[in-house]
């Protein structure tokens, strides 16, 4: 989360030399993390899946392959989402009530427009543990898929009057609320939150910012003749400084095309349609080819590149939002 991968060999090498001591349990834990943590993130799928038949309430191993974010998001396959519901489904009676399962199952089936039980199992989230940040955030999910804006963007401004700016998933609430700010006709408050929260160096970590700030500056044409004076340069540096556009995940990969569109950065543009990279790489390039038109302003040429890959949507991972 904080970009110092340069920083995990030490440790796990560390971790690897001592596991021949210990529990076939923690022996598992440790090997699915050495998967995770050396870029097989696919190979750690299977023995997450097998570590949970025996252990089903090991979290920290359950985690990283949970969430619009998680390996199974970015496998970049089609149907990731119900193998998502699918994983968590049968793991359900063993956590109860656990507030950090209910909150990534919730979001599992609000993806798929289980909304009843989405709304359910957020809320039990919420009330097991209501100042977690990622529960909110689910919460503005179902919101939006509803077409809630006005009640999503309530909920979310009250919810974070005194959620520390340096919280894991401030910048990215502060993105929902800055876009929902501005199709709900408050652009004034849209521009102060991302002023406040949003720009390169005013948000928390590098992983932090790449989500919120692209989309909320493809919006940006909305405003009357009002910029950021360091936004066009400075977000596309930013993306380019951190790395996500070499990156094999496909959704930052594609924030960074959007940024880069949204700045007129075509060297790095050109770089992402010649060289894609990861599980989702080919439709990464008219991905890349449509947000460079549609910020050209070349609607027909945007329509014919990004129409043909939108039902390969859930394919980039990430949300449906």
């Amino acid at each position: 989360m904080l970009g110092r991968g340069a920083e995990l060999k030490a440790p796990l090498e560390r971790a690897l030399a001592l596991a021949a001591g210990t529990s076939e349990r923690e022996k598992s834990h440790v090997a699915i993390f050495a998967k995770i943590l050396t870029g097989q993130g696919v190979a750690a799928i299977p023995l997450v899946l097998e570590h949970t038949r025996t252990w089903p309430r090991d979290a920290m191993v359950l985690a990283p392959i949970t969430g619009v974010f998680g390996l199974i998001a970015f496998s970049g396959k089609a149907g990731r989402e119900a193998e998502q519901l699918a994983v968590l489904q049968p793991l359900a009676s063993a956590y109860g009530d656990d507030w950090w399962f209910r909150m990534v199952f919730a979001f599992a089936q609000i993806e798929l427009q289980d909304f009843t039980n989405g709304l359910r199992n957020i809320e039990t989230a919420l009330h097991g543990n209501p100042r977690n940040g990622h529960a909110a955030h689910i919460r503005g999910h179902l919101y939006y898929e509803l077409g809630e804006r006005r009640e999503g963007l309530q909920f979310l401004s009250q919810w974070a009057k005194d959620y520390p700016k340096d919280a894991h998933i401030h910048c990215h609430i502060s993105g929902h609320q800055a876009i929902w700010s501005l199709e709900t006709g408050r652009r004034e408050d849209a521009w102060s939150i991302y002023l406040r929260d949003l720009h390169p160096g005013g948000s928390w970590g590098p992983r932090s910012t790449f989500s919120p700030i692209a989309p909320h500056f493809s919006r940006e044409r909305r405003w009357p003749g009002k910029r950021s004076i360091r936004s066009s340069g400075g977000r596309s540096a930013h993306m380019r400084r951190n790395g996500f556009q070499t990156r094999g995940s496909p959704l930052p990969i594609l924030h960074s095309a959007l940024a880069f569109a949204m700045s007129g950065d075509s060297d790095a543009l050109r770089s992402l349609v010649d060289n894609p990279k990861g599980p989702a790489a080919d439709i990464l390039a008219p991905i890349t080819r449509g947000f460079d038109a549609f910020a050209r302003q070349r609607w027909n040429e945007a329509v014919q590149e990004l129409q043909p890959v939108l039902l390969m949507h859930e394919r980039v991972g990430g949300s449906r939002g």
